[in-house]
């Protein structure tokens, strides 16, 4: 009995390693310090991602297509390292697919590839899991110049949610809470009627922010996260259900040393892309002045009037008979050369591929000083280098989810009871989400295929592609007759 007191007492007297309430506000507050320069800072580069005001966004056009190079999700391959379970495998490679995960990246990628830095996190759920994209301004890291997933580092996530929401968890709160969405300017841009813009308007009411805390106690090997309202008060803290992990998974396609957020592509294209805007508003006036010039009228007794002249001289062969010996009449043609122009917008546009990273080549034009097919086909692979390293990145995105998720159905279910102190981690097998990678791999299997280093069943069983086993068994049936064929040829030659 004294010993089970004792050991009582040792429990008890354990130190809390939660941080306090003080010191969760002093985080929350230096960190949405912040926030407002970064609000500004990403979502002017979304305005001019989502502009539909010009009529050549080509921001918008090579974004789409890199993000295109980086990932495709049409058969994503998964492999668990260590090999643990057959079933959990089959769960997360089905669960990639069931759950909208493949449609999800795709939106990131795009926003990866503008911000420089995308998010998302993996919500346990009773009913399942929730996937929520985390955009740069929505979290907001304590320490920005360690890495991610340094023990000391704080994340801080802002969390969005609608009033019944925020007080079915939290309780009533006052008016003076409630806060308006980053995105609600975003409604006059993407060209919203003014009813439209008026219901909007009244909807930020009805938003509330809440403030999540994740931070690890590397003594221990947790991880604890704090909910704070508004008004910065203490809702929960708790240890994570990831056990030592918090549930975010980071892309950043371009590192900067001392900047977690990384390089802004989409910042960086924005002067070029205000001026081919300009370029385009400008067009048309010099398309019109070039088709129907200024003319400037001299007369003391002419019979023409102005209004004549010029309404005839804007028809089609239009022809002005001017019989008054007292009346000149001078065209006044802009000497502006439309050509300059789209040079210039040519210009802008390389700009913008170099600041992305996609090469002439990659675009299918003609590079110079090319000679031969093997040239092409060595300037093409350097060229891609860059989406290559972008892609392998986003791999490691794709996997840190999945990693994820597979947590979660191990330590959030009761369906893998014997893997919940199994570490493990989840790989893309192959490099099978970028189409430029697949396209490399796919060419060295088959190389080593058509000079007899591999047979084709192993052919099959490395290349991404469905139905292995169907096709293994037509390999296997089309070996066997010409093996008959052969020895009946042999029978005949006897």
């Amino acid at each position: 009995m004294k010993g089970r007191a004792m050991k009582a007492v040792e429990v008890v007297s354990k130190p809390d390693r939660r941080k306090s309430e003080e010191e969760l506000r002093e985080i929350v507050s230096t960190c949405i310090a912040r926030r407002p320069a970064l609000v500004d800072r990403y979502l002017r580069v979304l305005e001019s991602f989502i502009d539909i005001r010009t009529s050549k966004n080509i921001l918008r056009r090579y974004i789409n297509l890199v993000s295109s190079l980086i990932y495709r999700s049409d058969n994503v391959i998964f492999e668990l390292q260590p090999d643990v379970s057959d079933a959990l495998l089959k769960e997360i490679q089905d669960g990639f697919y069931r759950e909208g995960i493949d449609v999800i990246l795709y939106d990131l990628a795009k926003l990866g590839e503008l911000w420089g830095f995308i998010g998302l996190r993996v919500e346990p759920r009773r009913d399942g899991v929730k996937f929520r994209p985390v955009f740069p301004f929505d979290i907001l890291f304590y320490y920005p110049d360690l890495e991610m997933d340094d023990d000391s580092q704080i994340l801080v996530y802002v969390l969005r949610m609608g009033k019944d929401e925020y007080e079915k968890r939290f309780g009533a709160v006052s008016i003076p809470d409630r806060t308006v969405s980053p995105f609600s300017r975003f409604f006059d841009v993407v060209g919203a009627t003014d009813e439209l813009t008026r219901v909007v308007d009244l909807n930020p009411n009805e938003y509330y922010e809440v403030y999540e805390v994740w931070y690890k106690d590397p003594g221990v090997g947790s991880c604890y996260v704090a909910t704070l309202g508004l008004d910065y008060t203490l809702r929960d803290h708790f240890k994570s259900p990831f056990v030592s992990d918090h549930p975010f998974a980071f892309y950043v396609p371009s590192y900067l040393p001392g900047n977690i957020y990384g390089f802004v592509n989409g910042e960086q294209c924005i002067p070029a892309q205000e001026g081919i805007n300009d370029i385009e508003e400008q067009l048309p006036s010099l398309v019109e002045r070039l088709a129907y010039p200024p003319v400037i009228l001299r007369s003391f007794q002419g019979l023409l009037t102005r209004e004549d002249v010029v309404n005839e001289l804007r028809k089609p062969s239009g022809v002005v008979l001017v019989d008054s010996p007292d009346m000149a009449v001078e065209e006044v043609v802009p000497k502006i050369d439309p050509g300059v122009l789209s040079t210039l917008a040519d210009r802008y546009e390389r700009n913008i591929l170099d600041t992305i990273g996609i090469s002439e080549v990659m675009l299918g034009h003609s590079a110079k000083n090319i000679r031969s097919y093997t040239h092409a086909l060595l300037a093409s692979q350097f060229s891609s280098s860059e989406v290559i390293v972008r892609a392998l990145k986003f791999e490691q995105f794709i996997e840190r989810v999945m990693t994820l998720y597979g947590m979660y159905k191990v330590l959030c279910t009761d369906r893998f009871p014997l893997l919940a102190k199994t570490p493990f981690r989840v790989e893309v097998y192959a490099h099978t989400t970028s189409p430029v990678l697949l396209q490399n791999f796919t060419t060295l299997i088959l190389e080593l295929n058509a000079r007899g280093l591999i047979p084709p069943e192993v052919a099959v069983e490395l290349l991404p592609i469905p139905h292995k086993d169907r096709i293994k068994v037509m390999i296997q049936r089309a070996r066997e007759a010409a093996f008959v064929q052969e020895v009946k040829e042999q029978e005949q030659r006897k």
